[in-house]
């Protein structure tokens, strides 16, 4: 499985988390440094979302809500699977944010391999609840087809 940490989320997370298990890949803004984009932290989601989503397979962890810079729409459009980390998650200090991204990522892991590509799901910080967020115009209408 291949795993992107958002750039709102610290990069230690992700090093965290690929010494768990090396055969997952997983990355973050920092990873995808090079001279044509040294700074890959500031890009625009609507700027990186289309490329993973090019690439295929890869399932996004975020604390992004949309709400900021008004982008919503750009995470619940694209065809990646996302677990959006809201609420108590922005306040928290790194250790137990961690700790707790550790202790819930098994059932992170069953459920982005349970849920169809472009699932969006929510994931609580007490007790690491998962819960299914509507989808999308977007998935809606490739499910008619």
């Amino acid at each position: 499985m291949k795993f992107f940490i958002d750039a709102n989320l610290p990069a230690r997370v992700a090093r965290a988390l690929a010494q768990l298990e090396p055969s997952w890949t997983i990355r973050c803004p920092a990873d995808l440094r090079s001279p044509e984009n040294p700074r890959p932290e500031d890009e625009r989601d609507e700027d990186f979302l289309p490329r993973m989503e090019d690439e295929g397979g890869w399932v996004v962890l975020t604390r992004d809500t949309g709400s900021k810079d008004g982008n919503w729409h750009v995470w619940m459009e694209c065809s990646l699977t996302v677990f959006f980390l809201r609420g108590a998650w922005n306040g928290a200090e790194f250790y137990d944010m961690t700790a707790r991204i550790l202790s819930y990522w098994k059932g992170i892991e069953r459920e982005a391999r349970r849920r169809p590509q472009g699932s969006k799901l929510w994931l609580r910080y007490r007790g690491g609840a998962i819960e299914v967020v509507k989808t999308s115009q977007r998935q809606r209408k490739r499910k008619r087809r």
